[in-house]
């Protein structure tokens, strides 16, 4: 019985411990062996542009159901451009779409953060503004309009090819938020007050 267990154990080799590793190993690289043609790349990266410069980045519930989808695009999309980088148009497009990105995540930023300011003034007031099961009120709200607004002119200067964008989402929320507390806001005048 002894005899037949030793034959069933195979010896460890070096060959046994590389495949074991090899079949432990929890990522694996992508290669991509299919070369995309210039004109298949350059209309991905259009659709990718499109989508991300056609959406309203104020819109979290739009933000929130497309961002997945775009960041797994452009993991294959940046993998198909590389051989076209050196391509004036197709390489200055993808950094115009990724500068675009960041500038759409700095901005989902602070558009988030004066949402949950004004879901907390909403709150305060209690159910139907009668003040039965009201939440605390935010003690440093000059404070808080104040980083706000700093925020955004930091966006503007940093991201000067995307003032619209900035405006549609960081500055729209600063005007919802003008409404229920008056601060300086210096692009006030963009919103009809």
């Amino acid at each position: 019985m002894l005899s037949n267990l030793r034959r069933a154990v195979a010896p460890v080799t070096r060959q046994t411990v590389q495949r074991a590793t090899f079949a432990n190993q929890q990522t694996r690289s992508f290669l991509a062996t299919a070369v995309s043609t210039k004109e298949d790349v350059a209309s991905r990266l259009q659709n990718f542009h499109d989508q991300i410069f056609g959406t309203n980045w104020g819109d979290y519930l739009e933000l929130v159901h497309n961002v997945p989808f775009w960041e797994a695009e452009l993991e294959t999309l940046s993998q198909a451009v590389e051989p076209y980088k050196a391509d004036p148009a197709l390489g200055e497009k993808m950094q115009y779409c990724l500068k675009g990105l960041d500038c759409m995540y700095a901005c989902e930023d602070v558009r988030d953060h004066t949402n949950e300011i004004l879901e907390l003034m909403t709150r305060k007031t209690g159910i139907m503004g009668m003040g039965i099961n009201s939440g605390p009120q935010i003690s440093n709200m000059d404070e808080q309009c104040e980083m706000l607004v700093k925020q955004y002119q930091v966006l503007l200067e940093q991201y000067p090819d995307y003032k619209p964008k900035i405006e549609q989402s960081v500055g729209h929320g600063l005007a919802i938020l003008r409404m229920k507390h008056k601060f300086p806001h210096p692009a006030g005048h963009r919103f009809f007050y």
